[in-house]
C-alpha cells in the first residue's frame, strides 16, 4: 500500500510540474536539495580577483590554523563540525562590529554580571553566517564550544579563549567558472604543513555565492602564478 502511494505521489508531482517546471525544479523537489553541479562542464578560468577572494575567505573561515579542511557533501554536514572556526572568523574578520554592539553587550553585562564581556556575537548573527557562507537556513544548535561561551539569557557567544586569525594560505590549482557554479581546486598550506588536494563548489547566487561542497580531489603539488596564491 505504501509503494503504491508513493508512486502515486510522484505521478502527481511530475505531472503538476510538467506544465511550469523543468527537469532541474522536479529533481530538486524529489531530491530535497539544490542538484549536484559539480560535474558541469567548465566555461573557462575565472578571470574575477574578487570572486576568488571570496571564495578563498569562505573556505580558510573552515579552519583555525591548520591545513586541514574538514570535507563535506551539504551544508547541513558542516554546520555543527566547524562551529569554532566559524565564529572565530567572524570575530576577526569583523571585530570593530561585535566589539561595538552595545545593545547587546549591555544585555549582557546585565544578566551575566560576574563576566568581563568585551565582544559578542549574537545568536542570529551566526545563523545569519551560516547562511550567507553556505545558504543554510536549517535549524541550529547553539551551545558553548572550545573556542566561545554560549550566554543562552542573551543568545550570544563570547570568546573564551583568544581569538586567532588563520595565517592559512590557499594555493590554488584551478578556478573555473560553469553555468551554475564556481570550482577551485587547491592545497592548503600552514607553514610546513601542506594539505591534500581539495575541490570546493560554489553555487552561484544573484547576490554572490555560497559554497556547497569541499570535497579531496585527486593529483598531485604543481607550480602555479603567484597571483592565484592567495592567503
Amino acid at each position: 500500500m505504501v509503494k503504491k502511494l508513493l508512486v502515486l505521489f510522484v505521478a502527481v508531482l511530475l505531472t503538476v510540474c510538467s506544465a511550469g517546471c523543468g527537469e532541474e525544479d522536479v529533481s530538486d523537489l524529489l531530491t530535497g536539495g539544490t542538484p549536484d553541479y559539480s560535474v558541469e562542464e567548465a566555461l573557462g578560468d575565472i578571470e574575477s580577483a574578487t570572486v576568488i577572494s571570496v571564495m578563498t575567505s569562505t573556505v580558510t573561515a573552515l579552519t583555525v590554523n591548520s591545513a586541514e579542511i574538514p570535507e563535506f557533501s551539504s551544508p547541513g554536514e558542516i554546520v555543527a563540525t566547524c562551529q569554532d572556526a566559524i565564529l572565530n572568523y567572524m570575530l576577526t574578520s569583523d571585530y570593530a562590529r561585535f566589539s561595538s554592539n552595545t545593545k547587546l553587550l549591555s544585555d549582557i553585562t546585565e544578566k551575566y554580571p560576574d563576566m568581563t564581556v568585551t565582544a559578542a556575537i549574537g545568536a542570529r548573527d551566526y545563523e545569519s553566517e551560516l547562511y550567507k557562507l553556505f545558504g543554510y537556513s536549517g535549524s541550529v544548535r547553539h551551545a558553548t564550544t572550545k573556542r566561545f561561551t554560549y550566554l543562552q539569557k542573551s543568545q550570544a557567544y563570547s570568546p573564551a579563549a583568544p581569538i586567532n586569525a588563520t595565517r592559512v594560505v590557499l594555493d590554488i590549482q584551478s578556478a573555473v567558472e560553469t553555468e551554475h557554479t564556481y570550482q577551485m581546486s587547491f592545497f592548503a598550506l600552514l607553514d610546513d604543513e601542506m594539505s591534500p588536494l581539495y575541490k570546493a563548489v560554489f553555487i552561484k547566487k544573484d547576490d554572490g555565492m555560497y559554497l556547497q561542497s569541499l570535497t579531496h580531489g585527486k593529483g598531485e603539488k604543481i607550480n602555479v602564478d603567484l597571483d592565484k596564491t592567495i592567503s
